[in-house]
């Protein structure tokens, strides 16, 4: 049994941040660390067409492997919480790694999940606003909260 429908793999827009209307989910964690996750979700309102919330990272990750939405990202989640939907994504020809780019991990903290196309443009401002948050010294407090 496939992860896949028979229908096509995840729909892409023409270009990262071009004027394709295109609209991101995030999740916003129970741990005390909303300081980077309002920094990101500021930027990206800025870049995008706009950000969703829904509730479940598992539905927020198959409507990315669905091409409903181009991108999610959460951090504080629980490995149950991302699991089967890392995996749909990956299916559907997606990538999923963290906030930095790096492998997932599936007992990590973060995920972050694109259509592909949008991945390495969004990791490069996540790494942006988290290296403004250093600058700053408020980078070093949001990493423990």
């Amino acid at each position: 049994m496939s992860t896949r429908s028979t229908g096509p793999r995840i729909s892409r827009t023409a270009s990262p941040f071009s004027a394709s209307p295109w609209v991101l989910l995030i999740g916003t964690p129970f741990a005390n660390n909303h300081y980077l996750n309002i920094r990101y979700y500021f930027r990206f309102t800025q870049l995008s067409h706009g950000i969703r919330r829904a509730g479940s990272a598992a539905l927020d990750l198959c409507s990315v492997a669905a091409g409903r939405f181009e991108a999610f990202w959460e951090l504080k989640l629980n490995p149950w919480d991302k699991a089967a939907g890392a995996l749909m994504v990956t299916e559907a020809g997606g990538r999923v790694t963290d906030l930095l780019g790096r492998p997932f991990d599936l007992h990590g903290d973060e995920i972050f999940a694109s259509n592909g196309l949008v991945h390495d443009r969004m990791r490069q401002v996540f790494t942006e606003v988290l290296g403004e948050a250093a600058r700053t010294g408020e980078g070093e407090k949001a990493r423990k909260d």
